[in-house]
Parts: C-alpha cells; sequence; structure tokens
C-alpha cells in the first residue's frame, strides 16, 4: 500500500534542528514523513498538519500540531 510511495515518490528532504533527519517521500497518492532522532535528548518536530502513525520504535506523542521524539526515536507518518 506505501510501497510505491516509498520507493518511487519524490523526495523532499526537510529542515530540522542537528541530529535530527526529515524528509517526505510524496508522489500523486499520499505523503509520508520519515523522521529520526540521532541524538540521545528529546527534541521536537513540528507538523504542518495532521497525521496517522505507520510505524515508530518508540511511543508516538503528537500535541499542539509538535511530534515529540525520544531519544534514538525513528517514526514513520502518512500526512492526512
Amino acid at each position: 500500500m506505501y510501497h510505491q510511495t516509498l520507493v518511487y515518490g519524490d523526495f523532499i528532504p526537510l529542515e530540522s534542528e542537528e541530529y535530527v533527519i526529515a524528509y517526505m517521500r510524496q508522489d500523486d497518492q499520499q505523503t509520508i514523513l520519515c523522521i529520526q532522532n540521532l541524538q540521545n535528548k528529546e527534541t521536537h518536530f513540528p507538523l504542518s498538519s495532521k497525521a496517522q502513525v505507520l510505524l515508530s520504535n518508540d511511543q508516538v506523542n503528537i500535541q499542539n500540531q509538535q511530534l515529540k521524539l525520544s531519544p534514538y526515536q525513528a517514526t514513520i507518518l502518512l500526512i492526512e
């Protein structure tokens, strides 16, 4: 279901703080946000729209359009 977007969708790098990697994969059907916190401290990442969790290695916490990322958390979200 998400394979086409992840493999063939446009790669769109996003601005983020140091030690955070964030990018989107986007095609005509959907937009997927991939974000990884590569540091040993918590951080936040702003979301511009609603998102559905597809995969994460930790509890996903979204409040006030902010994604709270635990240390070393990686999360994949479907942007609605």
